[in-house]
């Protein structure tokens, strides 16, 4: 095993991923745990061998029944997914259990995952917390944000809102669009830390960067208040569409109070009407309430949602 971690890395020799793949093979059929598991994402790769779902399971298995935590992890997303093997998530949950009973982060945060979605366990924000946050103290990244959310918003702990930005920032500097969302919502709205208009746009329009949608629409809401950016409606409404494009239910709200009250587009009740319609069929409440004002007389003030 240990020479074909050596030329998979290219460690005091040069970099060969053929001998690397022969070496792990050799390891593996030898019983080796750290071997089998190496030689399954080999497989899973198709590095230097052919690409076999079904052969990196079985390695992974094999490396998993010796105890292997990430083998045990490996072989949770393949019975998750199907991949290799039946789907079958009950038996994979009880692998991905295995797995976070030693400490392994990426198995915590599906775990902590499972327990926030009620899914294959009983839904329990307090053990979702715990997860994630075991998680994000062995620094695993994508549980940053998650167990910022718990903080923020009291999901099975007390509120702790600077705790909260703390994390947002570690997962916005590993590059995280949903963080990135969320501290610049902290920036606009003063949650954890002092308002600053300035750095909440900054934020949004990094999230945007990175293909976050709900960030659209709050960026669009400086847009159309001037807060941290220069007013601009026709800015406020690109953003609020493209936001609502991806089917987002408060920027289509939004733009209904645009075409309702004539922001930054001819006034127009008839497509006012339609917007809030699609967002109440999600159930913003927002539309829910405009469209009811249409009907009896009108929305009174337009509140930018967000």
């Amino acid at each position: 095993y240990n020479l074909g971690y050596s030329y998979s890395k290219g460690i005091n020799t040069e970099k060969n991923i053929a001998k690397a793949a022969e070496w792990y093979q050799k390891s593996a059929e030898s019983g080796n745990p750290f071997g089998q598991r190496a030689i399954g994402y080999f497989y899973q790769k198709g590095y230097s061998v052919p690409k076999d779902a079904a052969k990196s399971y079985e390695w992974n298995l094999k490396a998993a029944e010796q105890g292997d935590k990430e083998a045990q992890y490996q072989v949770w997303l393949a019975l998750k997914d199907g991949f290799g093997i039946d789907k079958n998530e009950q038996v994979a949950f009880e692998w991905l259990t295995k797995s976070s009973n030693q400490e392994y982060a990426a198995a915590e945060h599906d775990i902590g995952k499972a327990y926030s979605e009620g899914h294959l366990v009983g839904q329990s924000w307090n053990n979702a917390v715990e997860y994630y946050r075991k998680s994000a103290e062995q620094g695993y990244e994508c549980s940053y944000n998650h167990y910022g959310d718990c903080l923020e918003n009291g999901y099975g702990t007390i509120k702790k809102p600077a705790d909260a930005v703390y994390w947002y920032k570690k997962a916005c500097a590993a590059g995280y669009a949903s963080a990135q969302y969320n501290l610049g919502r902290c920036y606009g709205a003063g949650i954890g830390l002092e308002k600053d208009f300035l750095i909440a746009a900054f934020w949004y329009q990094k999230a945007i960067k990175n293909g976050h949608k709900w960030a659209l629409n709050n960026l669009g809401n400086m847009y159309r208040s001037g807060f941290g950016v220069k007013k601009d409606f026709g800015k406020m409404m690109a953003l609020y569409l493209e936001s609502a494009d991806s089917n987002y239910d408060v920027a289509q709200a939004n733009l209904g109070d645009c075409y309702f009250y004539g922001l930054g587009v001819e006034k127009d009740v008839s497509k006012a009407k339609g917007w809030y319609q699609l967002a109440a069929s999600k159930g913003n409440k927002t539309a829910i309430d405009a469209l009811k004002g249409i009907n009896s007389q009108s929305p009174t003030n337009p509140q930018q949602n967000q």
